[in-house]
């Protein structure tokens, strides 16, 4: 199971739990897909600072959806 900490944030937010080389995906609430990478150990930080404030979807591999809202 992935966690997303915090779900509401101002600029990034830290995924855990994460497989080996899982595809972590990031998209806005529209479906498009903002970026993607290979996860390169248990947990990784999403940096939306360069982004809109609204919410977010966070897709690690297999594993439900998380959404975050960046204010």
């Amino acid at each position: 199971t992935i966690s997303v900490r915090p779900t509401v944030i101002s600029t990034r937010c830290r995924v855990s739990g994460i497989p080996p080389k899982a595809l972590m995906q990031v998209y806005t609430m529209n479906g498009k897909l903002l970026f993607s990478k290979i996860a390169k150990d248990s947990f990784e930080d999403v940096d939306l600072s360069n982004y809109s404030s609204g919410m977010y979807i966070i897709k690690v591999s297999d594993f439900p959806a998380v959404k975050v809202v960046k204010q």
